[in-house]
């Protein structure tokens, strides 16, 4: 076999051994004119040089020849050094610079303000943020970039190449490469953390890319003239030629670099894992959940509701409208999981605890058993494809054979597969004999700042505490309700009577709103529907979600009724308490109103299929005005 000319010898072995291990020329040429790789082969003693056989322990990581000879990248970064400082290309380079910069610092404060970690996510979502780590890290090449020119290329090196070049400005340039490489990761990192799509997620990263390539592609349009001449000229000059070799460094320093290098890259790749592993372990407790919201239904009613209720121990089936806002109020985090997320549960209307699972102490002679108060709080859970709101002790039908056992639901959300109770929509279908339509509010009950508590408190540790200032209490969850000194007590415009929220069993909150009751003596009988208070029962005014009642409360004003009506205070539920509505002898127009004032009330004065949910009404107004209201607040001194 005859060989070849020298130099296609020396070509031929420079792509199999790579390049030399020379020092740089000591003469001041370029080194691309020193790297022929003649070191690498042997002389025959006819002349010729052989190409020398290579085998797989010549690529040892260990071994300097296996690196290449490193240049300048093509990149507008370039021109921070090679280029004098206030000219065009210089100028245009730090434009570039600014622009780059900018877009991923805005899109880092932009996702930090604006975004938020999602309580949970898809299966398929979580692939793709733990793939999108590798992705990213592959991707990302300023970071390496920078450090590797740091290392192939030391000062004394640069000064014999380009001796009008200055190493700090190099330096600089390649410190500016490795901090927007960070840049870059940590929005990636914020974007995997708030990601809850997988197409986001690609797009996201695949836009933060185009940004770091800015000057690559500014350096392509350079070369090509669309920048104009002197740009063109930039991109021609000889830094980007020459090729800067390994140097022979001590072993012991040699090792350390290389090792910065990986162990750079590893540690990226560490504090990825680290990050979404905290987040994916919180996502998957439930730490990131809503633990407390306030349901708000709209003035629906069902006329024949059917409920499971209990009368002296004994089940028996009853039939009473459903007035959804009687279900209004705080609904708490559970322990247990529907389909993969939380279910909350419904608590009382005083304080948001929990019912009281056992009854109240029942006065002697009473026809009731202390279970039969025990209420069955409703619930919300996801269940196929909707977030429900429930009450296993109500059905939809006497039937129980068109009942759905696993997902009995009387009002649901549209169609929505994520797990965000919060991020679900207004627009809910239930159950009013046949499938309506109404809008619900769901609300976080937890405060990140005052003006969460309507700048009617102080929001602390999450929770609102409300003030009591100037004559006014604020009350609600976020202190939404305001209840004024002289509205204390108001007084019954047709007959007098007067009602305070001064109770024997102290100041009592249902619904958000206070109670009021009668206060005994007072008022006539002008009104031929007036219920004269037996000397020993009481009444009282009590917000029911959306609608004020007059409720009569037998032995109420003995000892020995005190402790039952203390319990059914603090225990009130408007839907159940229907199973005694003989009680009920007055109710109100819907309102929000933080008071019974300036609301139109109407006595319930018959009951029966012929009348509608709440029984036959008559006004309850002086002169039965309609929008003239019944109560009206204590004048002031000065009134």
């Amino acid at each position: 076999m005859t060989v070849g000319g020298e130099a296609d010898i020396e070509e031929a072995t420079s792509v199999l051994v790579g390049s030399s291990e020379e020092s740089p020329p000591q003469d001041g040429g370029s080194s691309k004119e020193q790297t022929s790789g003649r070191a690498n082969g042997k002389m025959d003693p006819d002349g010729m040089q052989r190409i020398p056989v290579v085998t797989a322990g010549d690529f040892d990581d260990e071994k300097e020849s296996d690196e290449e000879a490193v240049q300048f990248p093509d990149s507008t970064h370039t021109y921070l050094f090679s280029e004098p400082v206030l000219s065009v290309p210089f100028m245009f380079s730090l434009a570039i610079i600014f622009i780059s910069y900018m877009c991923l610092i805005l899109a880092l404060v932009d996702n930090l303000s604006s975004g938020k970690i999602p309580v949970n996510v898809s299966t398929t979502v979580r692939i793709a943020q733990y793939m999108s780590i590798i992705i990213a890290l592959i991707m990302e090449e300023e970071i390496p970039t920078g450090l590797y020119l740091l290392r192939r290329i030391p000062n004394a090196y640069l000064k014999r190449e380009f001796p009008e070049i200055s190493y700090w400005m190099f330096v600089g340039s390649c410190l500016m490469r490795i901090t927007m490489g960070y840049l870059f990761l940590a929005n990636v990192l914020v974007i995997l953390i708030y990601a809850d799509g997988v197409l986001d997620i690609f797009y996201d990263v695949l836009a933060l890319q185009f940004i770091q390539e800015l000057d690559d592609i500014a350096f392509g349009l350079s070369k090509m003239r669309v920048l104009g001449q002197r740009m063109q000229t930039a991109t021609m000059s000889s830094v980007f030629e020459v090729q800067f070799e390994k140097q022979r460094q001590v072993q012991g320093m040699k090792w350390k670099m290389k090792f910065a290098l990986k162990a750079i890259y590893f540690l990226n790749l560490v504090g990825f894992l680290v990050g979404m592993i905290i987040v994916s372990s919180r996502q998957m407790k439930g730490v990131y959940y809503v633990e407390s919201v306030t349901l708000q239904f709209q003035d629906m009613v069902w006329d024949e509701s059917y409920p499971v209720m209990r009368k002296q121990g004994r089940i028996f089936d009853a039939k009473i409208p459903l007035v959804y806002a009687y279900f209004n109020g705080v609904y708490d985090k559970i322990g247990d999981k529907s389909e993969g997320r939380p279910m909350y549960m419904e608590r009382n209307k005083v304080d948001g605890s929990m019912y009281n699972s056992e009854g109240p102490e029942i006065p002697e002679g009473w026809p009731v058993l202390s279970e039969d108060f025990v209420i069955p709080p409703s619930g919300i859970k996801y269940c196929d494809g909707h977030w429900i709101f429930y009450n296993e002790n109500i059905r939809k039908s006497k039937n129980s054979r068109h009942e759905d056992a696993d997902c009995p639901w009387l009002a649901r959300s549209e169609e929505y597969d994520g797990f965000d109770l919060l991020e679900v929509g207004r627009n809910w279908e239930l159950w009013t004999g046949a499938i309506g339509e109404t809008t619900v509010s769901v609300v976080d009950n937890e405060c990140d700042e005052n003006s969460d508590c309507n700048l009617n408190g102080e929001c602390v540790e999450g929770k609102c505490e409300c003030d009591e200032v100037d004559g006014v209490t604020y009350l609600g969850t976020h202190c939404e309700v305001k209840m004024t000194d002289n509205c204390k007590t108001i007084h019954n415009e047709v007959d007098g009577a007067a009602w305070t929220v001064e109770s024997p069993s102290g100041f009592l909150v249902e619904y958000s709103r206070p109670m009021y009751v009668y206060v005994d003596g007072t008022g006539t009988d002008a009104d031929q529907n007036y219920i004269q208070a037996n000397p020993s029962d009481g009444f009282a005014l009590i917000y029911s979600g959306l609608r004020w009642q007059a409720l009569q409360l037998p032995l109420f004003n003995l000892e020995e009724g005190r402790k039952f009506w203390q319990w059914q205070g603090n225990n009130f539920h408007a839907y159940w308490w229907q199973a005694y509505a003989e009680s009920i002898a007055a109710i109100s127009d819907p309102t929000k109103n933080d008071s019974p004032v300036g609301t139109d009330f109407y006595w319930v004065t018959d009951r029966g299929e012929q009348f509608g949910p709440f029984g036959s009404l008559e006004p309850m107004q002086l002169n039965k005005q309609a929008g003239r209201g019944v109560f009206k607040c204590e004048l002031a001194d000065d009134d």
